[in-house]
Parts: C-alpha cells; sequence; structure tokens
C-alpha cells in the first residue's frame, strides 16, 4: 500500500524513514527513485518501480 506524508512529517522523517515492497526491496526513502511535481513528490521502488510514498507539497492550512 502506498504510504502519504505532508511536507513537514516527511522533512522530520527523511533521514530515517523506512519503505519496504512486495517485491522484496527494502531501503530508505532517500534510496528510491522520486519525481517532483507541483504539488507531490513521489517515491517508488528502485527494483519494480511500485508506488510506495506519496508527499503532499502544498502547505498545510
Amino acid at each position: 500500500m502506498t504510504k502519504h506524508l505532508n511536507f513537514r512529517d516527511y522533512q522530520n522523517q527523511k533521514k530515517t524513514l523506512m519503505l519496504s515492497c512486495d517485491c522484496g526491496w527494502k531501503g530508505y526513502a532517500t534510496e528510491a527513485f522520486n519525481d517532483y511535481y507541483e504539488e507531490v513528490m513521489d517515491f517508488e521502488c528502485p527494483k519494480c518501480d511500485k508506488m510506495l510514498l506519496i508527499v503532499n507539497l502544498i502547505a498545510d492550512t
């Protein structure tokens, strides 16, 4: 299942945030492939390209 975080929580956890995938890959979010868009940043498994994390870049109101 894809994990969702707001940007503030991601910033607080990014050095220790672990992700895992159904294909068996496990690692830090910084080791996953990521793409930046205007409103979100997403992280994909480097082994199978499955979406693992979506970070909302829009400020909390």
